[in-house]
């Protein structure tokens, strides 16, 4: 997969920005939570895709929102509905510093105590729900306006 990546991304630049979801070997459109979890995870662990210490979650989201169009156009009076899903997407983005100190508190990678009780999956499947929702939606923007982000 790499050599593709290599191929289809860099050199010939004929797989857009979204081709991960609907390519058939990473099946995450239909995946289980865990399955693209666990994908999540690796596409933005640090030593992956390092995040300068200045950017965190909520700006980034601010300035993706701020960059292109959340509502139709054609709708009746844009401005106000743009106003509210902005400040939706801007509310849902705060969670990524809610899932940092779940993690760090309940995470099985920072060396807890053999008698350590952690969440349940529901609050797994809660936050990758949400964040999925956000990065859905705003990869749907996207789409919808290339030019724009």
């Amino acid at each position: 997969m790499a050599a593709d990546l290599w191929q289809h991304r860099v050199n010939n630049d004929d797989w857009g920005d979204g081709w991960w979801w609907t390519d058939d070997r990473l099946a995450l459109l239909n995946a289980p939570d865990e399955t693209f979890l666990r994908f999540l995870a690796e596409m933005v662990h640090p030593v992956v895709r390092p995040i300068p210490n200045d950017d965190d979650l909520p700006a980034l989201v601010k300035l993706t929102v701020k960059s292109v169009p959340v509502v139709p156009t054609e709708i009746n009076d844009p401005a106000r509905w743009n106003e509210t899903i902005v400040r939706l997407v801007n509310n849902l983005s705060s969670l990524g510093r809610s899932l940092a100190e779940l993690r760090n508190a309940f995470g099985t990678g920072h060396g807890q105590a053999a008698g350590h009780i952690g969440l349940d999956a529901r609050h797994a499947r809660l936050a990758v729900r949400m964040a999925t929702a956000v990065g859905v939606f705003l990869y749907e923007v996207h789409e919808r306006n290339p030019a724009a982000g």
